[in-house]
């Protein structure tokens, strides 16, 4: 049998276009060696297959087709010179010094669990086969992204789980401004997304996508960087999040934040004391950095606000978990806060149900 070589089909794009090269003589040399790739529904391998004796005469009888009975769950083909996805398609050929090559294109799954481990490719003149070509499978990395004024400690437990389960984890770290803005701690999780990703190429596979979990604001920040970066040019711009789950996020605002903000206009002076006082209290109860109300995600998180109305409903498969709590512990920061101005929680202390649910 003939043998594949398998390259990472990002290298066959104009420039960071998301489109691929349509001539299959552009395909024949370059591209950087892969194993396989990421169960993200986007990454692509270009596979190129060297044509000997008699197979150079059958042309219009070659095509890849993805081997066994599972093909709807194990990816897709096509031709470099169409935009036509399927589990077996025709071969485009290219010639390079007397030589022809079969060449054709492979998009992973989108779910690693019900995929073969690994797909099989094949090419076949007919019926036969002229070559056979292994793919490996991998996870997407999952990014777990914290809360406001708060780090990745807050997520030990979990991180422990996941990679007991065998999954490769990456930390979004905006501690130092986690108060500021949702403009200021955006910009940053692109480039965290693009060093998960670069590391899993690294490994030999061809990757597009991350996962992620996120806490709180962190969820908005998700929300946002799949909104304003996600469609990149090296993920054909289908985005670079695969999945997204939200914990206790403030999809529509949070009351309490609209409580705090409204003080600040009504009663300055009532505010600016509740301001010092939080200062004070998560200084002492080891916050760093301490605390500030006016760092301003407090007003982006205000119901209403005009940084929430900028969301759109996010283009990728989304689950939200909501967080309640009948009483809150003791030092927490936002027990501190309802127990200062005498007002009875909700929902979780920040977020009501209705908006960690909601706003996907």
């Amino acid at each position: 049998q003939s043998n594949f070589d398998v390259v990472d089909a990002v290298d066959f794009r104009s420039g960071n276009s998301r489109g691929l090269f349509t001539d299959p003589a552009q395909y024949l040399s370059g591209g950087v060696a892969r194993i396989g790739a990421t169960a993200d529904g986007a990454s692509r391998l270009a596979l190129r297959v060297r044509l000997k004796g008699v197979e150079t005469n059958s042309f219009p009888n070659l095509h890849f087709a993805i081997a066994g009975t599972n093909q709807t769950a194990d990816g897709l083909l096509r031709p470099v010179t169409t935009t036509t996805w399927a589990a077996d398609v025709a071969a485009s050929i290219g010639s390079v010094g007397g030589t022809n090559w079969a060449v054709g294109l492979y998009q992973s799954p989108e779910d690693f669990d019900s995929a073969s481990q690994p797909v099989r490719v094949v090419l076949l003149n007919g019926a036969n086969v002229i070559a056979t070509q292994t793919i490996a499978l991998r996870r997407p990395p999952v990014l777990l992204v914290h809360d406001q004024w708060s780090g990745p400690d807050d997520f030990a437990v979990l991180f422990g789980s996941l990679l007991d389960a065998g999954l490769d984890v990456v930390f979004a770290d905006y501690s130092l401004t986690s108060g500021g803005s949702f403009a200021t701690n955006t910009a940053p999780l692109y480039q965290t997304v693009t060093e998960a990703i670069a590391a899993v190429r690294q490994s030999g596979f061809a990757a597009s996508r991350v996962d992620m979990v996120a806490h709180g604001t962190g969820g908005i920040l998700a929300r946002f960087h799949i909104q304003d970066h996600g469609a990149q040019g090296d993920n054909y711009r289908v985005g670079d999040v695969h999945k997204l789950i939200t914990i206790g996020t403030p999809h529509f605002g949070s009351w309490l934040a609209g409580v705090v903000t409204t003080l600040q206009t009504s009663n300055p002076g009532a505010y600016a004391t509740l301001r010092a006082a939080a200062l004070a209290a998560s200084d002492a109860g080891g916050y760093f950095p301490p605390v500030d109300f006016n760092e301003g995600v407090l007003v982006d998180e205000t119901p209403g606000s005009a940084a929430l109305a900028e969301l759109q409903l996010t283009p990728v498969p989304s689950h939200a978990i909501v967080t309640t709590a009948d009483a809150l512990p003791p030092g927490d920061l936002y027990s501190f806060i309802q127990f200062y101005l005498g007002i009875t929680n909700r929902g979780d202390g920040f977020v009501t149900e209705e908006s960690a649910a909601g706003g996907i």
